[in-house]
């Protein structure tokens, strides 16, 4: 009797916590992302597409709290002089890495244009979102132009730029999903490299 009591605790038990967990992980959005355009700090000479992973959670049913990962090379060059000889230069080519990184939080506006606007008809297939972020971008340089033993050269040329830079901004999100969990999305506005990206979204819904 005390072994079917036990048996039966531990299925319910586990049972209700299978339960908690999917209520959890229904309330969250992973997204996938690039950006072809880049207009934050200076412009290098080559400058590669912006990645960038995003996740949110439906705080309430208008209420978003997320996060957002990224990352972007950009290779560029400068004009260095030689100490012992100032009528010599070299051109160095350098790669810096950008890595923004923060936190999200907005509005849900879908029911808000399918009910009251009308403009959405099926709501379960489109998510329309106004997010803030707030974060900063870490970024690393490495010099790709190897140095010439006993040369110095004098690299006041070189753009210099803060190595930690604080970033914010309001990104217009829309999302479809055609079917229930995958989807496509666009994100438009003032983000941390572009103004424009696109990209996958999966909801565990």
């Amino acid at each position: 009797m005390k072994k079917s009591i036990l048996t039966f605790l531990t299925v319910l038990i586990t049972q209700i916590s299978f339960a908690q967990a999917e209520r959890e992980l229904s309330k969250w959005t992973f997204g996938l992302s690039f950006s072809p355009d880049s207009y934050r700090y200076a412009q290098a000479e080559e400058n590669g597409l912006y990645y960038q992973i995003s996740f949110d959670r439906q705080m309430t049913d208008y209420l978003i709290l997320g996060g957002y990962l990224g990352i972007q090379n950009r290779r560029s060059s400068y004009q260095a002089r030689n100490i012992a000889v100032p009528s010599e230069y070299a051109e160095i080519d350098f790669e810096k890495q950008y890595v923004p990184l923060g936190i999200r939080f907005g509005f849900d506006l879908s029911s808000y244009f399918s009910s009251q606007l009308g403009w959405i008809k099926n709501e379960s297939k489109w998510e329309i979102l106004l997010l803030g972020y707030g974060g900063v971008t870490i970024q690393s340089t490495e010099i790709q132009t190897p140095r010439v033993p006993g040369k110095v050269y004098d690299d006041s040329e070189y753009p210099i730029e803060e190595d930690m830079n604080y970033v914010a901004g309001v990104n217009a999100v829309v999302r479809y999903f055609p079917s229930k969990n995958l989807g496509v999305f666009t994100e438009l506005g003032y983000g941390p490299v572009g103004r424009y990206s696109f990209g996958v979204a999966c909801r565990l819904r």
